[in-house]
């Protein structure tokens, strides 16, 4: 009785362009038999794929069959691309190929802030299929943005994330902490072909020691994790980090956190790094320990968003281990020089030597003064040139000329009133 139910089952399916049905029975109650199947079913398009969820379809033989179908998203914006004529016949099985196919990738991108937002922008004008995941609901997304689909994920939940992967070529992450940890690891069981860590800003080799790294929120372990998978015998995954010095919007009305970029660096606020354009102060790094000039690498977000995408569209296959790119690079006197042009003001300023930093920052650390004591460390990592680099690999690939500090002040500042 059962193999005639499957057998018709399997007849449905297939006139209804199901091929990929891979079933296990799961009970068999009241005339009822119950199977999994992970499907990529064009009937059931405009159904709600927030997360992956379940559809029930009763079909019209001898007994009745209720058929779980759990539905991965990308499937959703794969079809839409095969109606507008970019699709291949290796997108229509949900196995992970070992390198993506010319053409169309499917990309995933981990978080819905601010630069997940200007990175999701950038890449929806190509011909790629997005995914944006969150873990709370995101429709102005969709709404926004041509073929992105957003699936709600829990990043504690490994079995849900390496089945939302599956399919995916490229992922971009802007989380951090256990979360990128365990996406890393889902990323490689759905053998995800290339993963960017959220590892923007500072340039590796300018890093402190890991036990000495104030702002290191998990980057190391994250690294060192992409490091073990990417020598793995058996489906390594490539990884790929983007380093682009400080954020323009770190100067910006209100700070970074106006851009919902950068909250877990705890400098968010306006004046919280070096220069406070709306009041007028700033204080800066007079000096690196050897009394040598600083120099700042900088690039906007939007940028960034912009310098990714043109990446993305070389192929992925040849990425370097790091790409490096900016928009400008500057000691911190001149940043604040171009400042005072734009703003046409004068400014309250403090110049701390390298050894005045180390001494107020053991200080604040005596008063339990952690803001302070974060300020100051970021100060004292900019002298270490943990914000500078030299060759910039990206610039030189990418026929894209970023927008300069200036060009950038001036169009959020102004002079003042």
């Amino acid at each position: 009785m059962q193999d005639s139910i499957v057998a018709n089952t399997a007849q449905k399916y297939s006139s209804l362009g199901l091929n990929h049905l891979r079933n296990s029975w799961i009970s068999m109650q009241d005339s009822i038999i119950v199977y999994t199947a992970h499907v990529c079913p064009p009937l059931l398009l405009g159904t709600d794929f927030a997360s992956p969820q379940s559809a029930v379809i009763r079909l019209d033989i001898p007994v009745q069959v209720v058929v779980v179908v759990f539905v991965n998203p990308f499937f959703i914006s794969l079809e839409k691309h095969k109606k507008r004529g970019n699709w291949s016949p290796s997108t229509t099985t949900p196995a992970m190929p070992k390198k993506p196919a010319s053409g169309m990738m499917r990309i995933a991108i981990a978080g819905a802030g601010g630069l997940a937002a200007l990175i999701t922008r950038e890449l929806s004008r190509s011909a790629h299929a997005i995914l944006v995941l969150s873990r709370t609901p995101h429709p102005e997304f969709e709404a926004e943005y041509e073929d992105c689909q957003v699936a709600v994920v829990d990043y504690h939940n490994p079995g849900t994330l390496q089945f939302v992967l599956q399919g995916v070529d490229l992922v971009i992450s802007t989380i951090s902490g256990v979360e990128q940890l365990n996406l890393i690891d889902a990323a490689r069981q759905a053998r995800v072909h290339t993963f960017v860590p959220s590892e923007f800003e500072g340039a590796l080799n300018h890093r402190p020691h890991p036990n000495n790294d104030p702002f290191d929120n998990g980057s190391s372990g994250a690294l060192e994790q992409l490091q073990h998978w990417s020598s793995s015998r058996h489906y390594p995954m490539r990884y790929t980090v983007f380093s682009c010095g400080i954020f323009y919007e770190r100067f910006a009305p209100g700070g970074i956190r106006t851009y919902n970029i950068g909250a877990s660096c705890r400098l968010f606020n306006q004046g919280d790094y070096m220069i406070d354009l709306e009041m007028g102060n700033a204080e800066l790094p007079q000096a690196n320990a050897q009394g040598r000039p600083i120099q700042i690498s900088m690039t906007s977000a939007e940028d960034v968003a912009h310098f990714i995408a043109a990446a993305v569209e070389l192929g992925i296959d040849n990425w370097p281990r790091e790409f490096k790119m900016r928009g400008a690079r500057y000691t911190p006197q001149r940043i604040l020089q171009i400042c005072s042009e734009v703003r046409q003001i004068e400014f309250n300023v403090v110049s701390r030597p390298y050894s005045e930093m180390v001494d107020w920052l053991d200080y604040y650390h005596t008063q339990n003064d952690e803001d302070r004591c974060i300020q100051m460390q970021h100060l004292l990592q900019t002298a270490d040139g943990r914000y500078t680099f030299g060759d910039t690999n990206l610039n030189e690939l990418v026929g894209f000329e970023p927008m300069s500090f200036r060009q950038w002040l001036s169009r959020v500042w102004g002079p003042a009133q």
